[in-house]
């Protein structure tokens, strides 16, 4: 199909409010699955979870999925999901996931993980979300941090999802929390509508 075909058949789905097989977009390091509706989401109010999930694949995979349950129970218009440890390739091979995110009306998905394949088990960052974001943002531009952080900015307020490093614990660990925080209050003061944070701090373990 021509460009300009696909063009006019995307406009025509998009009028009929009609959903189509999900859109899958990637690079190194970040994927966004969505699917083509302009459907309104109804609503007086929005419902935003956050949760450190510690393993998108492990609580996907669960014999009671915690994840698919929260989501049942509460609802939400917007999920964010720190500690997602997962590339696309390993999303994509989990059963029945797509076909959920269209279940629950999660019509716009993004994913961020480390681009270094020898840590990809290491942090990440995903947000659902029934409303369309204007733009999606990954990371802080700076390569050492861009695995943490995701934002979506919508009409009304700016979300932003971050996975905290752990710091204190010896001079470098302490250096790189206090380089990521002046970095991260850099970028709140470029944003200056209403801004939803929604962060979660690794402590790490100490035994």
């Amino acid at each position: 199909m021509q460009q300009h075909d696909q063009a006019e058949w995307d406009s025509l789905c998009d009028k009929l409010h009609i959903i189509r097989r999900p859109r899958i977009k990637s690079n190194s390091n970040s994927a966004e699955i969505t699917f083509l509706t302009t459907k309104p989401v109804e609503t007086d109010s929005l419902v935003v979870v956050f949760w450190n999930l510690n393993g998108l694949r492990a609580r996907w995979k669960a014999d009671r999925s915690q994840l698919r349950k929260m989501v049942e129970h509460c609802e939400p218009h917007i999920v964010v999901l720190t500690e997602v440890r997962s590339d696309l390739e390993g999303i994509l091979k989990l059963s029945g996931f797509t076909d959920w995110l269209l279940k629950h009306k999660f019509y716009y998905s993004y994913f961020l993980w480390t681009g270094e394949k020898t840590k990809i088990g290491e942090g990440g960052v995903a947000i659902f979300s029934h409303i369309k974001p204007i733009h999606v943002q990954y990371g802080l531009g700076n390569d050492v941090f861009d695995k943490r952080v995701m934002t979506a900015i919508y009409e009304d307020f700016v979300l932003v999802g971050t996975y905290n490093p752990q710091g204190g614990f010896d001079e470098k660990s302490l250096q790189f929390k206090q380089d990521w925080e002046r970095q991260l209050v850099k970028f709140f003061e470029k944003n200056k509508q209403s801004v939803e944070w929604h962060k979660v701090f690794d402590m790490g373990r100490r035994f």
